[in-house]
């Protein structure tokens, strides 16, 4: 849902918010490779080393949200 909002607002906001939605997409991306990844890694594979990467993608989740609320704001007339 989150990479399909911040596609939406960069389709229909114009070029003010557009940079934000991009950041906000790849942020998303990121944030999933490295949480879901370390988890997956630390579960399945057993490589309990890739551990310390989960903290990065929740943060790197957290501000493509707060990325995805400005490209929001910045879409408004």
């Amino acid at each position: 849902l989150a990479l399909i909002g911040a596609a939406l607002v960069r389709d229909r906001a114009g070029t003010r918010a557009a940079p934000w939605a991009a950041g906000a997409a790849a942020l998303f991306t990121l944030g999933i490779l490295l949480f879901s990844g370390a988890l997956y890694g630390a579960t399945a594979l057993g490589l309990w080393s890739l551990t310390f990467l989960a903290p990065w993608g929740g943060f790197a989740l957290m501000a493509g949200w707060l990325a995805l609320a400005v490209a929001g704001f910045r879409a408004r007339p």
